[in-house]
């Protein structure tokens, strides 16, 4: 039953998540667009890059400063600060994002660009082993609050996991996963982005995002069905402990997370570029507001907006080495459940 269970919800956490994650994105992205410079793309770009950078390494860098503070707050303070940290850490991490992938637009989109684009971020972040890191929604869920509640609500975790009182490793560690990991899942979206614009029906946006909303759904109900055999099967290679058994799940961990990114992006895309389309298009500055606007509150709401922030780091090997049953981890129904006693702004 609880297997039943497990199914079903991740199938109705797909479906809802989807949209609102990248209703939030597109409409803070866009935000940007209309405010930040408009008329001077490169300082625009510039702009969000660096102030991007600069919230997210601050938040890294300060995270245990903000877990002290946490533990003499009231629960209507804590209400209060967490909401405004992941809202400011989104639009850090929304900006990052648009900055980089700004400067790179400027480069004309090729076959050759963005294969290269895509299959050298690839490549670095297998060799890292951050593969893992470039998975979104719908192939993925992160509720607000943990087992323990609000006491490690604040804490990011970086790559290395350096433990932030060694201060110099720490730093290093959190520059490595801002600047490096995070850059690199960031090249590989835009190439896999890229190559998705070139090859689906270029000449009509409106089809080419509908075809590419169905493809995203289509590949994550595929990659759902296919996680369990591929779990067991990690899990009695892990037993039997055959030759060169862990090489082999690495690769097929790499594997199932560039099928998760690839999947993640053709979603996002569709439903992007159908809000561009239907969603206003004839006044951008209320429909970017409108996507902003539903994507945080519903986000928020649900306690699952660290879905759309993604602002922690984990490394290859965490889960196909796990006892987990499923690769992807997609749980909405099941987080309220478990942690309905710990959820943000209760008790400590």
């Amino acid at each position: 039953m609880q297997t039943y269970l497990h199914v079903l919800d991740s199938y109705f956490s797909v479906i809802l998540f989807g949209p609102l994650v990248t209703a939030y994105w597109r409409g803070t992205w866009e935000i940007a667009d209309v405010y930040l410079f408009p008329d001077n793309s490169n300082l625009s770009f510039g702009v969000s890059t660096a102030a991007g950078v600069l919230v997210y390494l601050c938040f890294n860098f300060s995270q245990d400063h903000f877990t002290s503070l946490n533990y003499k707050m009231s629960s209507p303070m804590f209400c209060i600060s967490s909401r405004l940290h992941a809202y400011i850490l989104g639009h850090a991490m929304v900006n990052y994002w648009r900055g980089i992938m700004g400067f790179m637009d400027k480069i004309n989109k090729t076959y050759l660009y963005m294969g290269l684009e895509t299959i050298l971020s690839t490549i670095l972040l297998a060799v890292l082993k951050g593969s893992i890191n470039a998975i979104s929604a719908p192939l993925l869920t992160i509720p607000d609050t943990g087992p323990h509640g609000r006491k490690d609500y604040f804490q990011i975790s970086t790559k290395l996991k350096t433990k932030s009182t060694e201060s110099w490793s720490f730093f290093l560690d959190c520059c490595y996963s801002v600047l490096i990991i995070s850059g690199l899942v960031i090249v590989q979206w835009h190439g896999v982005w890229g190559l998705i614009d070139l090859m689906i029906v270029p000449q009509d946006q409106f089809k080419s995002a509908w075809l590419s909303l169905v493809i995203g759904y289509a590949m994550t109900m595929v990659l759902l069905i296919v996680q369990w055999p591929v779990m067991a099967f990690a899990k009695k290679a892990r037993n039997e402990t055959f030759k060169c058994y862990s090489i082999i799940l690495l690769l097929i961990e790499i594997f199932m997370s560039f099928c998760g990114t690839t999947a993640s992006a053709f979603v996002w895309r569709g439903f992007w570029n159908l809000q561009d389309q239907l969603l206003l298009p004839n006044n951008l500055e209320l429909s970017v507001w409108i996507s902003h606007g539903i994507g945080t509150i519903c986000l928020m709401i649900m306690f699952h907006f660290n879905t759309a922030i993604q602002a922690g780091l984990d490394s290859d090997g965490d889960i196909i080495f796990s006892d987990e049953q499923t690769f992807f981890d997609i749980k909405f129904i099941c987080n309220i459940i478990r942690y309905s006693g710990n959820m943000v702004c209760y008790s400590t």
